[in-house]
């Protein structure tokens, strides 16, 4: 039919020309019954989203992360705007919060919930927010900065939600190499909440990627103190050890960290990489597959099973991997953003100008929906990939040889060649 169209959700929708008279006859006429019916559909949709939630609970990532889960959260989040436009303007903040942490694209689609909510209620204050951050999102690249500069410099959130959103400004300023404005909005995050997990450890990679290890490692002990036995804490302390060039002190805590769950890939790429360095290739040979199983897309494991591959041996293996390498696609794989979290835990890539999709998050009392407080999958989010820092060049690249090796000459196509020069590994 000519008036019917297919909305966000692929549902079939009313062309806007037939829609809107209609919904504003209905608004008009019975008030009442237009809040109380979105109040009860707003329901429908939390009780969805929590169930999802349930069913993605130990797996890698947030839940924005999860395509399913965020179509419920924004359905959700457009029938509590209908249901009362001002009333749920606080929870439709710390949604933005939340989605402007995983990705400027993410960012957009909660702003496109917020238009729609504003065409449908009529309410102009929604509409000046919803044209001032789909404005702001226009730029790829800062547009999810932006927006958390808006959230922050209006009313509308409370205490926890700008600790939140000076957390997601952090993030952002390491996506795009500005380390020491990302130390200064971690700063003013825990100088809201000295106890506030997600600060300490936004501090903790921070100073990290700096070289900064001793600092890093002070913060992780007052994240420990916010969220104790938190597996990422033990991960992030793992790294940071490996980093330090202290392998056997790393290993401890990436064992416990993978006690704890065994399912995360960055615990056993961090592992196996401690295991190699220590000479135990072929326990690290194992970590590395089975990180890679999980998140097929995990470029830094690929470029360090190349290298412990070659040092076995096997150098068609290793080959192999560096092409597979660099067909992968960082955000693009089996889990969106997944290779955002690749940077906190194994260093950030040259240049500062590649973006991801991610975010950290500690093991209990965080915002997973709108506006809600709830546990978390696997605590927080190592930080995405972000910026290569000075003192980590040709020597922060792994290195694989293409001719002799135990398995004696082994001479590569030119286009495995070209893959090899172009992605040397450490």
């Amino acid at each position: 039919m000519p008036f019917v169209r297919t909305d966000r959700t692929g549902a079939a929708r009313y062309h806007g020309v037939v829609r809107a008279p209609m919904l504003r006859l209905r608004r008009h006429a019975a008030p009442a019954l237009w809040s109380a019916v979105h109040t009860r559909l707003a329901g429908l949709y939390e009780r969805r989203r929590r169930a999802l939630e349930e069913e993605i609970r130990g797996e890698p990532g947030r839940p924005w992360m999860h395509a399913e889960w965020r179509a419920v959260c924004v359905e959700e989040l457009y029938h509590l705007l209908c249901a009362g436009p001002r009333a749920a303007l606080p929870a439709c903040c710390a949604a933005g919060v939340d989605a402007c942490r995983a990705d400027t694209a993410v960012a957009r689609a909660w702003a496109r919930v917020v238009a729609d909510a504003a065409e449908d209620t009529g309410a102009e204050h929604l509409r000046a927010w919803s044209d001032a951050c789909r404005a702001a999102l226009a730029d790829e690249r800062t547009g999810a900065l932006a927006v958390l500069e808006l959230l922050l410099s209006r009313p509308g959130l409370d205490d926890a939600g700008r600790v939140a959103a000076y957390n997601a400004h952090g993030l952002r300023l390491f996506h795009l190499g500005r380390l020491r404005e990302a130390l200064d909005s971690h700063g003013r995050a825990v100088a809201l909440d000295p106890a506030d997990p997600w600060g300490h450890h936004g501090l903790a990679v921070t100073h990290r990627a700096l070289g900064e290890y001793e600092t890093a490692l002070r913060h992780l002990d007052a994240a420990e103190e916010a969220a104790p036995g938190a597996e990422w804490v033990a991960r992030d302390r793992g790294e940071t050890y490996r980093r330090m060039g202290r392998p056997e002190e790393a290993l401890p805590w990436l064992d416990r960290a993978h006690a704890l769950l065994p399912r995360e890939p960055l615990t056993l790429g961090s592992r196996g990489q401690a295991k190699f360095t220590l000479g135990r290739a072929r326990e690290a040979l194992a970590d590395l597959d089975r990180a890679i199983g999980l998140w097929p897309d995990y470029a830094w494991a690929l470029t360090r099973r190349a290298r412990v591959r070659q040092s076995l041996g096997d150098t068609a293996g290793a080959l192999a991997d560096l092409d597979r390498r660099r067909g992968t696609r960082p955000g693009r794989g089996g889990h969106p953003g997944r290779a955002g979290r690749r940077a906190a835990l194994h260093g950030p890539p040259r240049g500062g100008r590649r973006r991801v999709r991610a975010r950290p998050r500690p093991r209990s009392g965080v915002r997973v929906g709108v506006g809600q407080q709830g546990p978390v999958a696997g605590g927080p989010r190592p930080y995405g990939r972000g910026p290569r820092v000075p003192g980590r060049g040709a020597a922060d690249r792994p290195r694989v040889h293409v001719g002799a090796g135990a398995a004696g000459t082994h001479p590569a196509p030119p286009g495995i060649k070209r893959s090899v020069a172009a992605a040397k590994l450490r």
